[in-house]
């Protein structure tokens, strides 16, 4: 079983403009994602798609495969779909393709072959990375605010009895090659969820405030390793 990981990273970014090779903690966003999947005991290939010249230099100088990719779909709306779709014609046949978020970088190699055994052992068709929350959510209906996962008037649950909400961390996706080619998006089949321990799983990056926090997070993660 050939399993390729296939990183997206596009010179633009308004909120954040060239968030995926800005340093973080000594090292572009970018190199984290690829030395976590390149570590990763499932992956057999790793490879970043970008439309910079620049961006696919420092990815190639931390060991991953290179994919240009052309400009028409690396705009502003272009999905993250179009380019993986673009870049499986030039990784060859697989049969597993992981999809990774250089914005989401909490993740440890062994996040990905979990994520990879979960779908293979329990037969999904597609899987994605979450964290679980068990926050009060409301939603508005006709300007009246109604509980999502609660009951609003009492008797109320306290907030470690309610069900688990899960959050999607953007930062593991696993796909069947060929079923992702049929469907043409991330989700079909069955769908897996793999629940990432890390408690800051949750931060993609987007902003210079999430950058902080993640330089802040990850500054601690390392000092944590070494001690």
């Amino acid at each position: 079983m050939r399993t390729v990981a296939i990183i997206p990273a596009r010179g633009g970014s308004k909120g954040l403009p060239g968030k995926n090779i800005k340093f973080l903690c000594g090292k572009p966003l970018l190199a984290w994602t690829i030395e976590q999947a390149k570590a990763s005991k499932s992956i057999d290939d790793v490879y970043v798609t970008s439309d910079s010249l620049e961006i696919l230099r420092i990815a190639g100088g931390y060991g991953a495969k290179l994919i240009l990719r052309p400009s028409s779909l690396a705009g502003d709306k272009s999905t993250s779909e179009e380019a993986l779709l673009h870049a499986l014609k030039s990784t060859g046949p697989s049969d597993l393709v992981v999809f990774l978020q250089c914005t989401a970088p909490f993740r440890a190699p062994k996040d990905i072959d979990n994520a990879v055994s979960e779908l293979i052992t329990r037969g999904f068709g597609s899987l994605v990375s979450v964290v679980p929350t068990h926050k009060f959510l409301w939603r508005m209906i006709d300007g009246d605010a109604i509980g999502i996962n609660h009951q609003a008037y009492f008797p109320r649950k306290l907030r470690q009895e309610l069900e688990p909400q899960y959050m999607e961390t953007g930062s593991i996706f696993v796909m069947r090659t060929g079923g992702f080619l049929k469907a043409n998006q991330r989700f079909f089949g069955r769908i897996g969820l793999y629940v990432q321990e890390h408690p800051w799983a949750w931060v993609d990056i987007d902003t210079q405030e999430d950058f902080d926090l993640s330089e802040w997070v990850m500054a601690r993660t390392l000092q944590g390793a070494t001690t």
